[in-house]
């Protein structure tokens, strides 16, 4: 054999040793299954009825947290209470579903790991009556991880490390931090006592409506008044909602020292058929804080929370009292009558649901106008309550009522009547007629009753739409110009024959379109006074159909209106003043450009 052949065989013996020696020398990837602390132990969480935390740092507390008969959590030690049910079922995922990253075999220096005084032992109970397992968390290992131990194993494991902080927590951190716990279903009634002031007390009647009992000269004749419902709910969620900032203390003897020995609000509610009531002693503000300390009446346990409860506890008579005047739906109504010493209006709906005008003429009405009025009726509240049982309605005006308001609703057999008495400052006396009580509202509600037809009139001045108009003639000075639609375009046709400008054109039927009465004005007043028998500008809208509408604009009525009215019928009102300058086009102005 030549050399050459001989270092060929050498060189392909050398890269199959090497190929082998690197393959032989490579281990395989091996994927770590890392199971969970209940997988690795058997443990099923639904079947742990008691747990216990014990620490090192003995600033902490131990405790023991067990279910209750109705299957809930409760601390028993070192306090009886309730727990809160969604930090202890947080607490046990911190541990169970804790993975395990290592396990170390026959480990017998358990100092080393910091397990022989561990910082958390974690007992648990499922039905016997020692623990069934208990786990140990001693100290910080590598790789973000914490040694820890079930105490009857042999072998040591490494888990996340934030089972130290997850687990470290004291007892008052699972703790029920709500005040006072009821269903909101089950409240009959409310009971709110001040200091050195009668209750107010509000109950729940058979038809579910909330009634407030109203003070009386006679301690045996209970006056009672629908109660504001809104209040009412306000009142319970504030209680419902109450959460602790801070326990205070516990098995507390001298309650001076919070202000609850003579507390300045007792909330007391009453739950369920029988009755058995709640109630929750507010007393002095927290020392540079905003909390104010708290107490259930059935506990010695002391908490503070956030002292806005003091603001929403803290009401009156008038305050939960229903403060509608009148009662309607507005929605519903078809008609409604407006009755003064010198006038009455009548408004009803057609077969179409337009309203209009009845009495004393007919006209169509102007929707939003009623509207307006029908929500300042449905949304009237009482500004006082002057007289629950008056004696006489003399004093109040309303034996003469300057106006009567009556709505009639669909589906309904009687009237709603709202009777209008004398005013007292700003305010004025109103009741309804099926009713005692007798309400102070705002005065301003009187002006918006006593208006006549020309403020609920149909206000739209030229009814059209801007693609029904074929013809458009304006003068005004010594201008007089005609425009014709021909097809899509406008074509100028007095006083020449051109192409007009479409926008113009079009931006002078928008405004004309969207014109709307200022007000109308009474009486006859003389057309020459108004400017109108020599009219500044007179515009001429003639639609497809050959109806065609004339507005003749006259002179100011003030700074701000300008005198007008259509050729027919005759009757005058007053326009915006700008309308005029904006009507007031050249032949350059609507000429094509």
């Amino acid at each position: 054999m030549n050399f050459r052949n001989t270092l060929i065989l050498l060189l392909v013996f050398t890269l199959l040793l090497s190929t082998f020696l690197f393959l032989r020398g490579k281990k395989p990837e091996k994927k770590e299954i890392q199971e969970k602390i209940s997988e690795t132990y058997a443990i099923k969480r639904d079947e742990i009825k008691k747990i216990r935390l014990s620490f090192k740092d003995e600033n902490t507390k131990p405790f023991l947290i067990a279910k209750d008969a109705e299957n809930r959590w409760r601390l028993v030690d070192p306090i009886e209470a309730a727990a809160n049910q969604d930090e202890v079922e947080v607490l046990l995922d911190d541990l169970l579903n804790k993975r395990i990253k290592q396990t170390l075999e026959d480990e017998t220096d358990l100092s080393k790991f910091g397990l022989d005084e561990p910082t958390v032992q974690i007992e648990l109970w499922t039905s016997s009556e020692t623990p069934d397992k208990t786990f140990l968390i001693g100290n910080p290992a590598v790789g973000y991880s914490v040694y820890a131990k079930e105490k009857s194993s042999d072998s040591v494991i490494t888990i996340e490390s934030s089972a130290l902080t997850d687990l470290s927590k004291p007892y008052t951190d699972f703790r029920d931090d709500t005040v006072i716990g009821f269903s909101l279903g089950d409240v009959k009634g409310i009971t709110l006592n001040y200091l050195n002031q009668n209750p107010i007390i509000c109950n729940l009647n058979t038809e579910g409506t909330w009634m407030v009992d109203i003070p009386s000269d006679s301690s045996a004749v209970i006056t009672q008044a629908k109660a504001d419902k809104t209040e009412i709910d306000d009142i319970l969620d504030a209680l419902k909602n109450l959460k602790v900032k801070v326990f205070e203390a516990d098995d507390v003897k001298n309650l001076s020292q919070y202000g609850l020995d003579k507390p300045r609000i007792e909330a007391t509610i009453a739950l369920g058929e029988n009755r058995a009531s709640k109630t929750l002693l507010v007393g002095k503000n927290v020392p540079d804080a905003d909390r104010v300390y708290v107490k259930r009446q059935d506990s010695d346990s002391v908490f503070s929370v956030d002292k806005d409860i003091v603001n929403d506890l803290k009401k009156t008579v008038y305050d939960l009292r229903d403060k509608t005047v009148i009662d309607f739906q507005r929605t519903d109504v078809t008609k409604f009558e407006l009755k003064s010493s010198d006038k009455i209006v009548v408004c009803e709906k057609d077969n179409l649901g337009e309203w209009r005008i009845t009495q004393p003429g007919e006209y169509k009405a102007d929707k939003y106008a009623i509207d307006n009025l029908l929500f300042d009726l449905d949304s009237l509240k009482a500004r006082e309550f002057a007289s629950d049982k008056p004696e006489s309605l003399t004093p109040y005006g309303l034996d003469n009522p300057q106006n009567i308001v009556t709505l009639y609703e669909s589906g309904e057999t009687e009237p709603k009547v709202l009777l209008f008495g004398k005013k007292q400052g700003n305010s004025v006396h109103v009741k309804t007629e099926d009713a005692d009580t007798v309400f102070l509202v705002k005065g301003i509600l009187l002006d918006k009753v006593d208006i006549g037809v020309a403020e609920l009139r149909d206000k739209i001045v030229l009814k059209f739409e801007g693609d029904d108009v074929q013809k458009l003639e304006l003068k005004h000075d010594d201008v007089a110009i005609t425009c014709v639609k021909q097809g899509v375009n406008w074509r100028i046709t007095v006083p020449t024959n051109e192409d007009a400008d479409n926008d113009e054109v079009t931006n002078i039927l928008n405004k004309l379109a969207e014109l709307r009465v200022e007000k109308f004005v009474s009486g006859k007043p003389d057309v020459a006074i108004a400017g109108l028998d020599k009219p500044q500008v007179q515009v001429t809208v003639t639609l497809k159909d050959n109806t065609a509408y004339t507005l003749l604009i006259g002179k100011s009525a003030n700074n701000e209106t300008v005198y007008a009215k259509l050729e027919a019928p005759e009757e005058l009102f007053l326009l915006r003043e700008t309308i005029a300058n904006d009507l007031k086009k050249t032949l350059d102005d609507l000429r094509e450009k």
